[in-house]
């Protein structure tokens, strides 16, 4: 798990390729809510804008969204943004365990 303070580097990166304010987006986007990260970058956040977690690659482009159906991302429920996207993932976080 990751503070809100922390922006993720993919999530950063798409905002600079859009020409984007990357804090103020973040702001926005994230609410101030912590956000999980996995060893190879990708990132998982709730966007309380659209009121779904998103399940992004390590580049930040997103890859799946699920409801936010709690406090915490749900294991299933997801849909690939796009076709190639799949299998869908089964999500559990913790401590040390990888998105």
């Amino acid at each position: 798990q990751q503070s809100a303070r922390v922006i993720p580097k993919g999530f950063a990166a798409v905002c600079m390729q859009q020409q984007w304010d990357v804090q103020r987006t973040w702001d926005k986007l994230n609410g101030g809510r912590d956000w999980w990260s996995a060893d190879n970058g990708s990132y998982l956040y709730l966007n309380v804008m659209d009121g779904k977690w998103w399940l992004d690659e390590p580049g930040g482009n997103g890859v799946y969204i699920a409801p936010a159906e709690g406090r915490m991302p749900p294991a299933r429920g997801w849909q690939p943004l796009a076709p190639q996207a799949l299998p869908l993932p089964q999500v559990s976080v913790g401590e040390h365990t990888p998105l």
